[in-house]
């Protein structure tokens, strides 16, 4: 019953647009588009599964069931060989995707943020010194007050990257932690999976599912939560003793008729029978309490591991972990409460880590970065989010529904939804064991978890949902032999086998290379080797002010004046940019704080509801009302915006050459010249809107000192 929920529950968000249908919130815009490509990606698969079931019908010799069983099977005997082999093969086709896909580096705020981290971890210090103009060198979840700087992630994500960070070889951090994870499934396959060719080939979907090739290609810490998790799969089922085979009775008789007959016997020193069985069920039974003790703390240790990555992800799965545990020792199970409470022992330690790692940067053992510099906002429930927008029940269940409409495309990059075969398996399935009840249970509370999380977690596909992959593949993998054990007709099996490996073969020859060529071309403005540029420019020992949208300037002025960063969201979100713009300015100029700001703007938010996009802005993020009047302050910066503008936060990981890059702010760029005296100035911008490539311009400080004392609403624009 289990499974056929678990099969509707795919079946319906995974394939109905209900975000669609939900008025206001979320959407899926691309479903029609995604449709037609399922229609005829489906049409084409369902020709071959006719062809393939005719032939077979007609020519049942045709079909050759030997070949897959023969090369599972060696699979199968080649045991550790076999599973190094393919986390070798999966880890250098992951690495290959780094360097020539998304080009070895962090694309993404997450993970520059996490980088920056792991290079202060790595520096053998929680925090770096916070600078005292902390606005020049301020980003997107970074903390940079109480005089310590440091990122909102939890520390685990960071301290995997710091690995990297001192083998000098950060970008390999993903790779090799999605490796680990082919081998950690691999293992576990052997266990849980008695079917060879399913084992063989789930083990093949997980390896190189493009939605975990392309996200273990990365720096997110979704992919060292995964592997941890893994290895807490793998510890569990050695725990309960899935895998442990049942004792041979064979020895102890032996041992029996040897005491019987054997010269001890003959002296009359031997043991006797019922002796000699104790002695062997008591080490026998020290045997498995010492294993449910190693395998019980492994399975808490790997579990608090990934909590300290993402926590959220990793209590999604050690709950109901927990709770197989406590049922299997209330049943009588005195190993099972050994393992059990071994488990607890060992996920205290990394817990505790973590622990002391959030108290030595946020001063609260329990309080993370993220709620520090966002606060309560960005808890679970149901309430406002950051961005000031309700967090609703509808709202957490279009993210759901539109995680899952996603995974039908980016999980295989198949011509037909790439969760049909895990949902027709999980329909199919008439008993499932206990570790997979495990796997479920785990899977619905990540589900859950995310229905009550706010934020609309995409990139590289729904990351969110990468724990998931390994049971999707195993699920995707069962099909045909639930087909089989349903006793289907053979030529029917055949051609679902057939329009399974067809659809593959499409998805990799036809689309996953658009979908690698988009993220090639994607993100370009985070790419750029900044180190080299300056080197190839010749700029060394400098100052560079690096000119960002003016979107990105008012916000920053913002966190300036103490405004935290919910508030400033709130404010660049529901005010008129230009009056913004004037109102920081006329703050500034009195030495006013947050709380003035805010009393400046009052009279201007009552018309929030009006704001539209500013035409023709290069920052599309800037609003204005409709029909104001832009003062020559506000012209001035939209045509900077349109000169060219860079990004400062991909900058925190650049200084090679003894450059410091700071944030240009204009007028206030004063303060960064004398607290750097004798350095040249440069202004670092694109060349273009394009963004091909950065430009190094040498300020003279006389004609930036004129442009600073232009009027705030005068001056040529």
């Amino acid at each position: 019953m289990m499974t056929q929920l678990a099969a509707l529950l795919l079946l319906v968000l995974g394939l109905l647009p209900l975000a669609n249908w939900i008025p206001g919130g979320h959407d899926a815009p691309w479903y029609a588009e995604r449709m037609q490509l399922w229609l005829s990606g489906g049409a084409i698969v369902a020709g071959v599964m006719l062809l393939v079931g005719i032939t077979v019908r007609r020519h049942p010799a045709w079909w050759r069931v030997g070949a897959w069983t023969r090369l599972a099977a060696r699979w199968r005997g080649g045991h550790r060989r076999s599973d190094a082999l393919l986390a070798v093969l999966a880890t250098s086709l992951y690495a290959a995707v780094s360097q020539l896909v998304l080009s070895a580096k962090p694309l993404l705020i997450d993970e520059i943020i996490q980088l920056y981290q792991a290079r202060i971890f790595a520096s053998g210090r929680l925090w770096a010194a916070a600078a005292d103009h902390p606005e020049f060198t301020s980003s997107m979840h970074l903390l940079d007050w109480g005089g310590k700087v440091y990122g909102q992630f939890p520390a685990g994500g960071p301290a995997m990257l710091a690995i990297g960070t001192l083998l000098h070889a950060e970008w390999l951090v993903g790779p090799v932690a999605g490796g680990i994870g082919v081998y950690l499934f691999a293992r576990l396959l052997r266990l849980v999976e008695p079917r060879d060719g399913v084992a063989l080939a789930a083990l093949l979907l997980l390896a190189f599912a493009p939605f975990a090739v392309f996200l273990d290609a990365s720096m997110m810490n979704h992919v060292t939560t995964t592997t941890w998790l893994l290895a807490a799969a793998l510890a569990l089922v050695h725990a309960t003793g899935i895998s442990a085979p049942a004792p041979a009775p064979a020895p102890a008789s032996a041992s029996v008729a040897r005491c019987a007959t054997g010269p001890s016997a003959e002296s009359g020193v031997g043991v006797s029978d019922g002796t000699t069985i104790a002695v062997a069920q008591r080490a026998t039974a020290t045997v498995v309490r010492r294993a449910a003790v190693t395998y019980g703390l492994l399975t808490g240790f790997c579990l608090g591991m990934a909590a300290t990555i993402r926590p959220l992800d990793a209590l999604s799965f050690a709950l109901p972990a927990a709770a197989w545990l406590l049922w299997r020792a209330v049943r009588g199970g005195r190993t099972d409460l050994v393992a059990l409470l071994a488990s607890g022992v060992g996920v205290a330690v990394p817990i505790a880590a973590l622990f002391w790692v959030n108290h030595a940067q946020t001063g609260h053992a329990t309080e993370f970065g993220y709620i520090a510099m966002w606060g309560k906002t960005h808890e679970l429930g149901f309430h406002a989010a950051p961005w000031g927008f309700p967090h609703t029940p509808a709202r957490g269940l279009e993210l759901v529904n539109l995680y899952l409409l996603r995974l039908q495309s980016y999980f295989l990059e198949t011509p037909v939804p790439s969760l049909l075969f895990a949902t027709g398996a999980l329909a199919l399935a008439r008993r499932v064991s206990g570790f997979d009840r495990w796997v479920l249970w785990g899977c619905l509370l990540l589900l859950l978890s995310y229905f009550a999380y706010w934020h609309d977690g995409f990139y590289l596909g729904p990351r969110f949902m990468l724990p998931l992959a390994p049971w999707l593949a195993l699920w995707t993998a069962r099909f045909p032999a639930e087909l089989a054990a349903r006793e289907v007709p053979i030529p029917l099996h055949r051609a679902v086998v057939a329009g399974g490996v067809v659809s593959l073969v499409m998805g990799a020859t036809m689309l996953l290379p658009i979908r690698a060529e988009q993220y090639r071309h994607g993100m370009l403005s985070m790419r750029f080797d900044v180190d080299a540029l300056a080197e190839g420019a010749g700029v060394r020992h400098a100052l560079v002010f690096a000119r960002e949208s003016w979107g990105a300037q008012l916000l920053v002025r913002m966190w300036a004046l103490g405004t935290t960063r919910v508030g400033a969201e709130q404010l660049y979100r529901t005010t008129d940019a230009c009056r913004l713009e004037q109102a920081l300015g006329e703050v500034e100029r009195a030495g006013g704080d947050s709380l003035m700001l805010v009393q400046w703007l009052a009279p201007y938010r009552a018309d929030s509801l009006r704001l539209v996009s500013l035409r023709g802005a290069s920052d599309t993020t800037a609003r204005i009302l409709p029909g104001s009047s832009l003062v020559p302050i506000c012209l001035r910066r939209i045509q900077e915006d349109r000169a060219g503008f860079t990004l400062y936060s991909p900058l925190l990981l650049a200084g090679s050459g003894g450059n410091v890059y700071v944030r240009d702010l204009h007028a206030a760029d004063s303060i960064a010249i004398n607290a750097h005296a004798g350095r040249e100035l440069y202004l670092l911008t694109k060349r273009d809107e394009l963004g091909s490539t950065l430009r190094f311009t040498p300020i003279r400080l006389d004609s930036a000192r004129a442009e600073w004392a232009l009027p705030p609403s005068g001056g040529a624009p």
